[in-house]
């Protein structure tokens, strides 16, 4: 087994991307011809490519942490290429408000003697900038759900959430500038009649991706992900 201190440097070195096709605007699966098209302009900093192990991800490797930080949150592409390459963005910040929500996307059933799978999403929505994010989890407890915090929205950021205790840690969670977070308890108020405090932003986001993927889900359960990774894009 390789040292710690190796596996964490590749972690570090290590971008994951997703393809989307320019053309159409959707995530599709890119040919390997295509991928090396779009990273021909940063393949001296590369130092490996292949494919991720979740659908249309292209896994790169750089050859030093700088160079992964430096086009990490970069869309790649070249003027010749039918796709680009976009690593998941952040959002909010500096006064900016993001709404958090998690819901349970849809239930999938196996077989009539066996319990269906709950899956679970949280999602984020910034109000300022209209736009948010939406990733499937496997549970949603503080140790799931607050790195993803960290990972999907921007430091200084302003968090409304409802009282769901795994966000009690938000405050608390290392940034380089802290979150400021507030709560609306749905057990007594949909709005808070003091700090004005709601969630209603990403809950009507929730509603339009159950709308559109609602006959979707209902047909390929398995491919749920991608269409969610569809409508997140």
């Amino acid at each position: 087994m390789p040292p710690l201190e190796l596996t964490n440097g590749v972690k570090k070195r290590t971008v994951i991307y997703k393809t989307l096709k320019v053309s159409t605007k959707k995530i599709e699966m890119a040919s390997i011809e295509d991928i090396e098209k779009c990273l021909k302009e940063v393949k001296k900093a590369t130092t490996f490519i292949t494919r991720g192990r979740r659908y249309v991800t292209v896994e790169v490797r750089f050859a030093s942490e700088d160079e992964a930080i430096k086009h990490s949150t970069d869309a790649i592409k070249t003027g010749c290429c039918n796709y680009l390459l976009r690593n998941p963005y952040q959002i909010g910040g500096l006064g900016h408000i993001v709404e958090l929500d998690e819901s349970m996307m849809c239930k999938r059933k196996y077989n009539r003697n066996r319990m269906p799978l709950e899956r679970w999403v949280i999602g984020g929505w910034d109000r300022e900038d209209k736009n948010g994010f939406l990733v499937f989890v496997p549970d949603r407890s503080s140790e799931t759900l607050l790195p993803l915090i960290k990972k999907f929205i921007k430091p200084g950021t302003t968090i409304y959430s409802d009282c769901w205790s795994a966000y009690n840690g938000i405050t608390e969670i290392d940034v380089t500038q802290k979150y400021t977070h507030f709560k609306v308890n749905h057990s007594e108020n949909f709005v808070d009649p003091i700090t004005n405090v709601h969630t209603n932003s990403v809950e009507c986001y929730w509603k339009n991706v159950k709308r559109r993927f609602k006959s979707k889900m209902e047909v390929h359960t398995d491919m749920v992900e991608s269409y969610l990774d569809e409508f997140f894009w």
